[in-house]
């Protein structure tokens, strides 16, 4: 599925439009076998060019009007992890606090939203955006890719960004990447470790790490996987 995932980061490059995005998106995220998804920018959407916490939702229209109707956001347990998680999570793992979160999710699968993936992106200044995914086969949740699924919605948050802000920023000046922090880069974006990238290349995880930081900061980048998007939108990196 790495194809895939690398053909949505090249098709968002190339996209100058939201609702384009919005698509590509949905698109991919078939192909992962889920047929439902929202986006949310939960903190600051007018940063995202929107007026609402929610940039897409293609979930069913009973169950949006019943989710709301309900006051679920306020007790659901997806909703409460997104603040406190930083890597994607399957619905079906979560630990329920109450008999109010089991009724969420039970109504859920009842409408065909039988499992998911969430997940969240923490950026700068409290930004909170997150992506759910759902499907009507909880195997399809289970065997999801989730270092894929992470690494597109991280290039999401930051296309929609991208498209948000294009009139209002200066031009990104690209910079310059040594060798070694490109070959790093690379093998952090098909989802390597520091250590198994050290064994490919001969070195130290030590060294890897100071070669991944070396270029997260002439990328502007908080994290690596944000350095990796980044090195990725400027063909720094060719997957």
């Amino acid at each position: 599925m790495w194809q895939a995932t690398f053909s949505f980061i090249e098709s968002a490059n190339r996209t100058d439009c939201a609702e384009d995005l919005s698509l590509l998106f949905k698109e991919s995220a078939k192909r992962f076998g889920f047929q439902n998804l929202v986006i949310g920018a939960l903190t600051h959407p007018k940063n995202y060019g929107a007026e609402s916490l929610t940039l897409l939702n293609t979930m069913p229209d009973p169950w949006t009007e019943h989710y709301f109707k309900s006051n679920y956001e306020k007790i659901d347990p997806v909703v409460r992890n997104v603040a406190t998680q930083s890597m994607p999570f399957i619905w079906s793992s979560l630990t329920l606090e109450n008999r109010q979160q089991r009724t969420i999710l039970e109504e859920a699968k009842e409408i065909g939203l039988h499992d998911g993936v969430t997940i969240p992106v923490h950026g700068a200044n409290q930004d909170l955006f997150c992506i759910s995914l759902a499907t009507d086969c909880t195997e399809a949740a289970l065997q999801a890719p989730l270092d894929q699924l992470r690494l597109i919605a991280v290039h999401l948050q930051s296309s929609y960004l991208r498209l948000a802000k294009s009139t209002a920023h200066k031009e990104f000046q690209i910079p310059t990447l040594t060798s070694r922090e490109r070959d790093c880069l690379s093998y952090c974006a098909i989802g390597k470790t520091s250590w198994e990238i050290g064994q490919i290349l001969g070195i130290s995880e030590k060294t890897v790490d100071f070669h991944i930081g070396n270029a997260s900061i002439k990328l502007d980048a908080n994290s690596r996987i944000f350095a990796v998007v980044k090195a990725l939108r400027h063909g720094l990196i060719i997957p």
